[in-house]
């Protein structure tokens, strides 16, 4: 968790790669508008029903979503 904070690590660059956020639902932080905000070309994605652990929570939902992201990439 520290080095979530470090100068470092800080930047206002937007990353250049494909994104993908899953977050569990609903979030008055991490809702959709916010992340489109901080990262315009992010695919937002949100599990209902899950808390912090959604990978563990609903894991084949969670999988699915991740395997269709990774497959559409161009590597």
């Amino acid at each position: 968790m520290n080095a979530t904070f470090e100068a470092a690590g800080q930047t206002t660059e937007i990353p250049a790669v494909p994104l993908l956020g899953i977050y569990a639902g609903p979030s008055g932080i991490a809702n959709e508008k916010a992340v489109h905000a901080a990262f315009p070309s992010v695919e937002y994605v949100s599990i209902a029903g899950t808390g912090h652990f959604l990978m563990m929570e609903k894991p084949e939902e969670f999988n699915r979503i991740l395997l269709s992201f990774l497959a559409a990439q161009k590597f």
